[in-house]
Order: structure tokens, then sequence, then C-alpha cells
């Protein structure tokens, strides 16, 4: 069954095959914004992608439950020596655009791009880091299933909290 992280994963794994002249592309934890920039963008150019949201669309069914999931893939670009920034993330932005409506991860239970979108967000702050900063945005719908007997399932097979001893403990379901 897919569920948000391995959709993540996923995605991440893809533009990573499919852009190998990325110098990062991975996961972030949100929205990102120039206060990010200088903490998370050693190497460019480079792809953030983040999980912003979802909402129920619809159980027609007792065994599953469709969710538009929103998705962002943020691009950061520097100058290089034969092409600026802003035409690097341009490059780049085009490419998504492109590439993502078409695009189901390889996995079952993903549904079409809808509402595709790109956003250049330039402000002073960016500018005077030297770099260019662009979203992309999309919904994608992901189908969530129910347990065999239409129960919600198990957590997945770990989950992580500090109110253990070992802060690194996995805490299974089961247990609790």
């Amino acid at each position: 069954m897919t569920r948000a992280n391995s959709l993540l994963t996923a995605i991440v794994a893809e533009l990573r095959l499919r852009l190998p002249g990325l110098s990062s592309c991975e996961v972030h934890d949100g929205k990102w914004d120039e206060s990010e920039l200088m903490r998370w963008t050693v190497l460019t150019p480079a792809v953030r992608v983040a999980w912003l949201g979802a909402a129920r669309t619809e159980t027609p069914g007792e065994a599953w439950t469709d969710c538009s999931q929103q998705l962002a893939a943020y691009v950061v670009t520097r100058d290089q020596e034969d092409l600026s920034r802003g035409a690097a993330a341009r490059n780049l932005v085009d490419w998504l655009l492109l590439y993502l409506p078409r695009a189901r991860w390889g996995l079952t239970g993903i549904g079409p791009v809808e509402d595709l979108r790109a956003a250049n967000l330039y402000s002073s702050a960016v500018d005077k880091t030297g770099l260019a900063m662009w979203v992309v945005t999309w919904l994608q719908k992901l189908r969530l299933e129910a347990a065999a007997d239409g129960t919600c399932p198990p957590l997945p097979g770990e989950l992580y909290a500090s109110a253990r001893n070992d802060p690194h403990e996995a805490i299974h379901p089961e247990e609790t």
C-alpha cells in the first residue's frame, strides 16, 4: 500500500534518476522559504520535495479512501559559468511542468497530477544570496486502503517518540 512517506521517497528517487545533473534532491518537511536557503542549500542545482497537506476527496467504498495530496518541488539554482541562476531555474521548472502530468512514480493507487502550478519565489533577500528559487506545486490523489476486514490498518513499522527512555527506540503499534 502506498502512503505519504513512500510517495515522497518515490518522487525523490525518480527525480534523481531523471535529473542526474542535480547536485541535491531530497525530501523537505514543509514549506520552503528564503530563511531555509542558507541552512539547506549547499549544493545546487537542488530540488526539495515536500508534502504540504492532504484532503479527503472521496470514500466510494469501505475498503479505501482517496486523498488529494498537496505536493511541492522547490527548485534552487545559482549562477553557473555559462548559465544564469534564473535561466537554470526556469529550465528545471519547464522540465517539471512537462514531466509531472505523466508521473505516477512507479506506484499503484496514484492518480493523475492536477492543478499544476509554478511560482517564482524571487525576493531581494533571495537575490542577495546569489540564488534563484521557484516552487512547482500540484495535487495528486493517493489511495489509502483499509485492512482486509475494513478496519484502519496498523501504523507503519516504526514510530519514533522521545517519550521513551531511548528517543531512537522504535515504538511498534502492537506494543502500545
